[in-house]
């Protein structure tokens, strides 16, 4: 009984120890192949640094016979589409480190772009980025926007009150001030909203937004009512609609010789 015992225990034993021995196996292949990897990975990255090292001659030396005559169909292509030689000769020098970097991984320039004459269409007729309006174009289209449409505004409603005894109007330098401060808090809020094209705001801090811009604006229009009339003429509405014609007209000049899209009409 005794000896069965000992037979069990050494049994067990020796599973014991083989089980410890495959999973220190295990561990120690897998470690192995980590450090390959890491070791791979760190000599591609030193390649890597060494091509973005090279100047473009050099480049076009290291290319395989494949990948140069690769290069020289798309550098036909461009010109026959028209694109200048030095424009060309810039694009094709961009394109050189990937092509090489792809090319020490077994990947041709083919496999990587399409062919030749696709990758020349793509570059010819690539997006075009929409421009990005400055913000001190914005705040001066907004302010001749709508000082624009104050002066419009006061110039009808004095022209159409004649039995009226009293001008229309809040008069010519509250209605510089106050276009300015709209133009300025329109240009922010809309940069501001649409956070200049990374992401849209959540529709309650738009609100919110739009609220203070409101606010603020009532604050502005409150101080300069209390502007003595010495120091803020109001005008007759014929005055005020020769301003309103000249102010749509010099907006209109200004966003057609800066190309300003996206504004309010």
């Amino acid at each position: 009984m005794d000896d069965k015992n000992k037979q069990a225990s050494s049994a067990a034993a020796s599973q014991a120890s083989a089980t410890t021995s495959q999973a220190s196996e295990a561990v120690s292949e897998t470690a192995s192949n980590a450090a390959d990897k890491n070791a791979a990975a760190a000599k591609q990255q030193q390649k890597n640094q060494a091509i973005e090292s090279e100047t473009p001659d050099q480049m076009i030396k290291h290319l395989s016979k494949r990948n140069d005559d690769y290069v020289f169909r798309l550098r036909k292509a461009l010109q026959e589409g028209g694109m200048s030689a030095a424009e060309e000769e810039k694009t094709v020098n961009e394109l050189l480190p990937d092509i090489l970097k792809a090319q020490h991984q077994g990947h041709p320039a083919n496999q990587l772009y399409g062919s030749p004459l696709k990758k020349a269409d793509d570059i010819l007729h690539a997006p075009v980025p929409e421009k990005q309006t400055p913000y001190w174009q914005l705040v001066i289209d907004n302010t001749l926007l709508f000082f624009g449409l104050f002066t419009a505004f006061y110039g009808i409603m004095d022209l159409v009150a004649k039995n009226s005894t009293s001008q229309q109007g809040t008069g010519i330098v509250s209605t510089i001030v106050i276009s300015i401060a709209v133009g300025f808090m329109m240009a922010y809020s809309t940069m501001w909203a649409n956070n200049r094209g990374k992401h849209t705001r959540p529709i309650w801090q738009m609100l919110l937004m739009f609220v203070g811009v409101f606010l603020v604006l009532l604050v502005v229009i409150g101080l300069m009512s209390h502007l003595p009339a010495s120091f803020n003429p109001n005008p007759s509405g014929m005055v005020y609609i020769v301003l309103a014609v000249i102010t749509f007209g010099v907006r209109f000049f200004f966003k057609r010789y800066y190309h300003i899209k996206g504004t309010i009409f």
